[in-house]
């Protein structure tokens, strides 16, 4: 993921006093437990190059790059051959279990709480 220079992520629920489960699932789905727990439990702003240290993101560009990096980085992907992509998505729907219907997936999430 490619942020700008200006971008931020915060998850606040914490100073609220709730839980954020949208936040806590996408988290654990794509990044480690150390990293789930500093971005929820902390719940301050995280900035610049504390979002690539914690692994948020791939890389920081100037805002004003942002859009025609992403495309960039998007281009590379695609470029290489479509069974290397297809084999390397079977491994991580695999090891981390695949989502058919996230809409569901979500909403069943969040009746537990």
């Amino acid at each position: 993921m490619v942020a700008g220079e200006t971008s931020f992520l915060q998850v606040g629920e914490i100073a609220m006093g709730v839980a954020a489960p949208m936040c806590q699932a996408w988290l654990h789905l794509k990044h480690s437990p150390a990293v789930a727990d500093r971005v929820v439990l902390v719940g301050d702003r995280i900035v610049g190059a504390s979002l690539t240290e914690l692994g948020l993101v791939s890389e920081i560009v100037a805002d004003s790059d942002v859009a025609q990096r992403a495309r960039d980085v998007a281009d590379h992907i695609a470029s290489h051959p479509q069974r290397g992509r297809d084999g390397i998505s079977r491994t991580w729907d695999s090891l981390r279990g695949r989502i058919d219907n996230p809409d569901e997936w979500f909403a069943n999430l969040i009746r537990k709480f």
